[in-house]
């Protein structure tokens, strides 16, 4: 294998981390019912960045006496080995591991109420105002709710025919945030205590695992 396509396997594996660095960046702000979605996105597209740069053995000499200490380490590290085993399991078996959302309303600063106009939220400014945030209700809403399986808040619409859809919006981050856990999660990683940590939290550990291992790749071998 040339310089050239060693480079390309590099720009490859680059913009498929900056995919991947975007998804996870994206969970403090998810769009409007696509927190659990974009919680697995991560999971499945952390496993192309090994795969692309697996793409590098064979062309460089020393490539496996380089990453056969990487390959311990996910095999013998609880949370890497994690996201190995659930990536397959969705592929598969469409199960993301992702136990149902919880979510945080602080009735002490915020104030919600349902009306048939819409949610009116009343928050609590630090110096004692009050902000007013008000979310419509949409043309034939049948009612409201907040924090459901994929950590979304929005109204039940029903159509035409009779059927029902949720129509998802998005609520600031200050009146109501969801969040995830993993069904029997990891407890550690690189000798850490993770068990407390919530699914976003985890996520956020293994990207941060793959952009070290692809700059150290980058050192070593560019």
């Amino acid at each position: 294998m040339n310089k050239k396509t060693i480079e390309e396997i590099f720009e490859n594996l680059c913009r498929a981390l900056a995919r991947l660095e975007k998804e996870n960046h994206d969970l403090n702000n998810p769009p409007a019912g696509q927190h659990r979605k974009s919680l697995g996105q991560i999971i499945v597209d952390g496993r192309a960045i090994t795969n692309i740069l697996q793409n590098l053995r064979g062309s460089i000499p020393n490539f496996d006496e380089w990453y056969q200490p990487y390959v311990t380490e996910m095999e013998n590290d609880e949370l890497l080995r994690f996201f190995y085993k659930v990536r397959s399991e969705i592929l598969k078996k469409g199960d993301d591991h992702i136990v149902q959302a919880g979510g945080r309303l602080d009735s002490r600063q915020n104030f919600t109420s349902i009306s048939d106009k819409g949610i009116e939220i009343q928050i609590r400014q630090p110096n004692g105002e009050f902000r007013h945030e008000f979310i419509p209700k949409p043309p034939n809403a049948k009612h409201a709710f907040l924090n459901d399986r994929e950590g979304g808040c929005g109204w039940v619409v029903v159509n035409p025919d009779g059927s029902e859809t949720k129509k998802y919006v998005n609520v600031p981050s200050d009146i109501y945030v969801a969040f995830f856990k993993f069904r029997n999660p990891p407890k550690k990683h690189l000798g850490r205590d993770i068990s407390k940590l919530g699914a976003e939290e985890m996520c956020d550990l293994y990207v941060k695992y793959l952009v070290t291992l692809v700059k150290e790749a980058k050192n070593t071998f560019q």
